[in-house]
């Protein structure tokens, strides 16, 4: 099945959502568009028709798809926006477009769908994606042009907030830091170093990157073990711009990553892999395919 509705909301008869357990972004021909594969419960794979699109993201209640909407523009960039459970594609054209790599997410126990929190290389704010208005700036490091944020990840009671602060240093070094921020104080902690951190469902762990692989550790960082070895350095100026964003499983038994398998890194140049927290087990899910997301509930 094809879901040809999800590359505009103009599509007179868009496609429902598959039934589906995983999304993931993918290359499907040779013009370098991307499409969503969607994993469903027996493990069947879907497509949808190529578009622009980046960084697919469950909503809490399965209903939505966040993604960022490309306009030409390399495939971590892009304006704001999501795919209903109709399969109509919404995006926010009227804010600036996003350079680098960016996520959209849901902000739990916020008491409104359409408030989500977008994380983009110098800000984290929340959003009206209905609206595509600003609500609050959580994190700006706009002006301090030597910082950078390397993505984020809320606990499900909506009290902490964890993101990656890459530090510019002399000789073209960075050095890389995960901030835990109180939503109700506004003060900050250093809890390791690494990007692209994702809070475990139950709010207890942290799963991370490092530069030699996949980390989690406790939430008030003590712990931190290293599940799965692989060299995430470009050079000695950083990590790779196409570095996975690991995902937990709704039950917190697994996280869900891609593993680079070429020479550039790009996203038929991955494959997808699952490993079990507990044991360390590895398992391949998917071909030719970048940044998954498990769905928290099927609707």
């Amino acid at each position: 099945m094809i879901l040809s509705s999800l590359v505009s909301c103009r599509n007179t008869s868009p496609q429902p959502l598959p039934k589906a357990d995983i999304a993931y972004l993918t290359y499907r021909n040779s013009d370098s568009k991307t499409s969503i594969g969607f994993i469903g419960l027996d493990g069947s794979i879907e497509f949808s028709e190529a578009g622009r699109f980046s960084m697919p993201t469950w909503s809490l209640d399965g209903k939505r798809l966040y993604v960022t909407v490309r306009s030409g523009q390399p495939y971590a960039s892009g304006y704001p926006g999501y795919i209903d459970s109709s399969g109509e594609l919404k995006q926010c054209n009227s804010v600036p477009q996003w350079f680098g790599q960016n996520l959209v997410v849901d902000i739990p126990d916020i008491g409104n769908i359409n408030r989500v929190l977008t994380v983009a290389p110098d800000k984290i704010m929340i959003i009206d994606i209905e609206k595509c208005e600003t609500i609050s700036v959580l994190v700006d490091v706009s002006q301090k042009g030597e910082m950078n944020i390397n993505g984020a990840s809320y606990t499900v009671d909506g009290k902490w907030l964890v993101y990656g602060l890459g530090t510019y240093r002399s000789g073209g070094n960075q050095a890389y830091q995960l901030m835990k921020l109180d939503l109700d104080t506004q003060q900050t902690s250093v809890l390791a170093n690494g990007i692209n951190p994702t809070w475990s469902p139950d709010g207890m762990q942290i799963a991370y990157v490092q530069y030699d692989g996949i980390y989690i550790m406790n939430s008030d960082g003590s712990d931190a073990r290293r599940l799965i070895s692989q060299n995430f350095i470009y050079s000695d100026r950083g990590f790779l711009v196409t570095s996975p964003i690991p995902r937990w499983s709704p039950d917190g038994k697994w996280l869900i990553y891609h593993r680079c398998t070429g020479i550039s890194c790009l996203v038929d140049e991955n494959t997808i892999y699952k490993v079990e927290i507990s044991t360390g087990k590895e398992e391949k899910v998917a071909d030719e395919g970048a940044y998954p997301d498990w769905k928290a509930s099927n609707p």
